[in-house]
């Protein structure tokens, strides 16, 4: 009997083991690999970028922890949550494709169309970074807002920023 529930044991591990290194090495084949942002950031990114009644794109929206505080806090118009992963994709859609508010759409955030945008919400890694603020810096329309999470943008400079939590916050 207990032979039996250590093999149990044993295939279980190995099976989670299996699907969470399958789920990196997936998020690192797009650039990125999923991390999720301290809650205390994500409240600091809302105080400082308000969405309300706007349309707010989600590049890189992972699981949607901001696309979700953005419609449920923020009472954004409207939230195009990018991704490109299909776990996490069906994942929102499960959560929020009911939604007419929340559009789950599935695409690489470098060719997703910027130009009806009023914020862009980001947390990418530096690289990447630096690729969306030359997309958004030809794509965005005056007004609208970009924040980067943890990373600056080099050849911008951040109309705010707050050091402690790592908000960079860049006007059009």
């Amino acid at each position: 009997m207990n032979f039996t529930l250590a093999i149990i044991a044993l295939t279980a591990f190995f099976l989670v083991s299996i699907i969470a290194l399958v789920n990196l090495l997936y998020g690192l084949r797009y650039g990125a690999m999923y991390m999720k942002i301290p809650y205390r950031t994500l409240q600091k990114v809302l105080q400082m970028v308000p969405v309300k009644g706007k349309i707010v794109y989600d590049l890189g929206a992972g699981y949607g922890h901001y696309t979700h505080d953005a419609f449920l806090y923020g009472h954004a118009a409207k939230i195009y949550a990018v991704e490109i992963d299909p776990f996490k994709v069906f994942k929102l859609k499960c959560m929020y494709g009911h939604l007419t508010e929340i559009e789950i759409v599935k695409k690489n955030l470098l060719t997703v169309d910027l130009s009806k945008a009023d914020v862009v919400y980001c947390y990418l890694f530096g690289p990447l970074m630096q690729q969306v603020g030359l997309k958004a810096q030809k794509e965005m329309p005056p007004g609208s807002t970009l924040v980067s999470v943890e990373h600056s943008i080099n050849h911008l400079t951040p109309a705010i920023v707050d050091e402690e939590h790592k908000i960079y916050v860049y006007k059009f």
